[in-house]
């Protein structure tokens, strides 16, 4: 017989308790979470009746055969999954994972497993384009086996959720103590410079981390060879490089959460541990003021995207950092403005759709336009720029994956990744700056038009025309 160890955190008393005595259970006091799939001690209950069900009190039959999880694990090991730490975690959700070959913060593999009735899960990675449906070989758990993994998985993520929100808390700290020294950024940035993007609120990193009090912890390197050395000898610090750009990372209650640093080079990088999900940054104005003012929400990726769009329509627009993180700042702002239109400006990736068999920036941009009922729009470039050139070989993601193309090939990707969004259709299409407007003005007005009640109307719609574009008052945001 073995025993396993309690979990004991603060927050929910998690139970194991088999289903045949969930009546006991529940009589006695424990409350079912949804979501964990788990029992709990309730907040009034008689935690002396409860004591049966604590994990620890709880005791099943060793097997010498692997257990689901580890199961699990091993086939996630043979898919080329780097499992470390708590992962696998069987709770039926999707998880992120590291995988071989994965640079750092890279994460190519994704699965979900769960532990109900025949044990199963689903893997995939996507560096390898390989992709697996798994089930447990044989072994099925008993009521008290699942009841007890199930009330140990649910305490233990709710300690991994109170460290990462601890963790996000700390970086807003010291981000914003960073903000609060750094210095304005200016048109001569090299970035800024290539994108033909304005410097807005941006910041820069200060040449040292003088200004800034002793608990930040933050350091600042020389250039981003010393940076890398300070990360790696520092894991516990936020490492910034001199120079870079700092955009301020805001939450829909105009919270500075953390923060996106560019290099001159344009290589993005996000404070480590900070928040990014359900992020954004207002760009072409001051906040969630800019925004109200603002007759549609345009959202896109990128600050250099946005920042396009702003020059191009005449007020603020909204940077939600990547494409992932389209769908759920378009729900938040929809939220806060719900009488507004909203347009997306996706990237349009054909690179990836050759190269991977997906295109993220489209199928991103098009879940977000569906979730707040507003209209996707895609850059149109002159012919022969985006396109993939007719006389080469064709590329499929398995071919891709294999590494086994020309050098032409090659360079034709390396051509395409240039055309994928309205700051390249300004900046390297012979269409330039006039093109975005000939494509996004009329689109974004017949919008505001359609969205306007009847009777205003045939009063407004002949002066809805671009906006004449203000320059950015440059005070610093509200932290």
């Amino acid at each position: 017989m073995v025993h396993r160890n309690p979990v004991n955190h603060q927050g929910r008393l998690y139970l194991a308790v088999p289903y045949s005595e969930r009546k006991a259970a529940k009589a006695a006091g424990a409350l079912w979470d949804k979501t964990a799939k788990s029992w709990y001690a309730g907040d009034t209950a008689d935690r002396s009746r409860l004591i049966k069900w604590l994990p620890d009190q709880v005791t099943v039959q060793q097997t010498p055969a692997l257990s689901p999880r580890e199961e699990f694990a091993e086939a996630m090991r043979e898919l080329g999954c780097l499992v470390t730490g708590h992962h696998p975690v069987m709770d039926g959700t999707t998880h992120r994972i590291a995988t071989t070959g994965d640079k750092p913060h890279e994460k190519a593999g994704f699965y979900v497993g769960h532990l109900d009735g025949h044990p199963g899960g689903y893997i995939e990675n996507n560096r390898t384009g390989e992709k697996m449906k798994w089930k447990a070989k044989g072994y099925s758990l008993s009521e008290v086996e699942k009841a007890q993994l199930q009330a140990e998985s649910a305490a233990k993520q709710q300690a991994r959720e109170a460290a990462h929100q601890a963790r996000q808390d700390q970086v807003a700290r010291s981000v914003r103590a960073l903000l609060a020294v750094a210095p304005i950024a200016t048109s001569d940035h090299p970035y800024l410079q290539s994108k033909q993007a304005r410097p807005g609120d941006l910041q820069v990193v200060p040449k040292d981390s003088s200004g800034l009090p002793a608990n930040a912890a933050i350091l600042i390197g020389l250039d981003a060879k010393d940076s890398k050395v300070l990360r790696e000898s520092n894991p516990d610090k936020l490492v910034f490089t001199a120079g870079d750009l700092l955009l301020a990372a805001q939450d829909i209650n105009g919270e500075i959460r953390s923060v996106q640093t560019i290099q001159p080079n344009g290589l993005k990088r996000f404070a480590a541990g900070g928040a990014k999900q359900d992020t954004f940054h207002v760009v072409g104005g001051q906040g969630l003021d800019a925004l109200a003012k603002a007759p549609a929400i345009v959202i896109a990726e990128g600050y250099a995207t946005a920042d396009t769009l702003s020059q191009s329509l005449g007020y603020a627009t909204v940077a939600a950092f990547d494409a992932g993180n389209l769908p759920s700042v378009a729900r938040l702002l929809h939220n806060k403005f719900p009488d507004k239109p909203f347009i997306i400006a996706g990237d349009n990736d054909l690179h990836q759709e050759l190269t991977e068999g997906r295109n993220p920036g489209k199928e991103k941009a098009q879940a977000a336009a569906n979730a707040v009922n507003g209209l996707a729009i895609f850059p149109i470039f002159a012919p022969g720029e985006q396109a993939y050139p007719a006389d080469l070989k064709p590329i499929t993601p398995g071919i891709a994956r294999s590494g086994n193309l020309s050098d032409e090939q090659k360079a034709a990707i390396t051509t395409m990744k240039s055309f994928t969004d309205f700051n390249d259709l300004a900046t390297k299409s012979v269409l330039g700056m006039s093109g975005v407007e000939r494509q996004v003005i009329p689109l974004v007005n017949s919008l505001i038009i359609r969205n306007q009640p009847p009777i205003e109307i045939k009063h407004q719609q002949a002066s809805v025309v671009k906006v004449e574009s203000q320059p950015v008052q440059r005070k610093a945001v509200n932290r």
